[in-house]
């Protein structure tokens, strides 16, 4: 049973069958949550299961493998212990699983030692589709930004609306992809706005969640086709390691962003394996290296791959 809102339901045609059923029922869904043997989620927390039903098992696999502070670590003050809204969580590896207690309090007998199972398709070659955005002889970068500022969310972690890009460089942008025959597929976070200056072009593609589904494409496919990454806070990159590919860090705002929501290490720089960009024009350079497939991270990439993904 799948609780869902109700819009997407609609929006995405959602079909109940013989496997899935889909409800959007706010009263329904409880009783659903307070009756079912098992319970999963990924984000939030559903504060009545666990301590309502001893015999249910509710596994919490989260989202992502955290660099930014999550759950008590970055303050939060919830009226029920995290520990308590589940039976299980996932680590991806040791220095996770000591992370992980820190941020939701939990014990070790809660901490399921598996990995992420969205990232076994990257073992299973039948779960491999064929490029979708992959041309003979193009490099493709995935920039996946997280979110700084959303209104809509309350949430204000930079003064920063987007890393990097500006009016008056976005052209020059679009004149570098053309000449070295890259192209950047950009996904942007669900929470967050793009500016008005920033538009699609045959080397610069901005899809949507909407644009995934409709596709039938999950961001694992993306991981796959891709020749690079880029980034900056967010989780993705974990994730992204076990593909061994080049990364790009654009940190233009890294102390601001540091002192407002934080890192679950002091020094975050040291389990970020790749180049560190805080400009325009040192994004582009190494941008051209990827087209020149120049690599210098990979054994420190090893490195944090190790130290986050020993689960795998």
């Amino acid at each position: 049973i799948y609780y869902v809102n109700k819009n997407s339901i609609v929006k995405h045609g959602l079909k109940p069958n013989y496997k899935v059923k889909y409800i959007s029922n706010i009263f329904i869904g409880i009783w659903q949550q307070l009756t079912s043997k098992y319970v999963f989620y990924d984000h939030g927390f559903y504060r009545f299961t666990v301590k309502q039903n001893k015999k249910q098992i509710t596994l919490n696999t989260w989202h992502g493998t955290p660099l930014k502070n999550i759950g008590y670590l970055k303050g939060d003050k919830p009226t029920v212990g995290y520990a308590q809204n589940f039976t299980y969580l996932i680590s991806p590896s040791p220095f996770y699983d000591n992370v992980f207690k820190k941020a939701f309090g939990a014990a070790d007998h809660q901490i399921l030692k598996s990995g992420y199972p969205r990232n076994d398709s990257f073992y299973s070659q039948k779960d491999k589709k064929t490029s979708f955005f992959k041309k003979k002889n193009v490099k493709v970068a995935l920039w996946l930004p997280t979110y700084r500022v959303s209104d809509e969310n309350k949430l204000y972690d930079s003064k920063l609306s987007f890393p990097i890009l500006r009016e008056n460089n976005f052209e020059k942008l679009n004149s570098f992809l053309i000449e070295k025959n890259i192209i950047i597929i950009l996904k942007p976070h669900p929470f967050m706005k793009i500016p008005d200056f920033i538009k699609e072009s045959k080397n610069f593609k901005i899809i949507s969640n909407d644009f995934m589904t409709e596709n039938k494409l999950e961001l694992n496919d993306l991981y796959i086709e891709s020749d690079c990454l880029i980034t900056d806070y967010s989780s993705v990159y974990f994730d992204y390691l076990l593909l061994d590919k080049p990364i790009i860090f654009t940190i233009e705002d890294f102390n601001e962003y540091g002192n407002k929501r934080g890192f679950v290490v002091d020094n975050p720089l040291t389990i970020m394996p790749g180049v560190k960009v805080n400009s325009f024009d040192p994004f582009i350079n190494e941008l051209s290296k990827i087209g020149n497939e120049v690599d210098l991270f990979i054994k420190e990439r090893e490195k944090i791959n190790k130290l986050a993904n020993e689960y795998h």
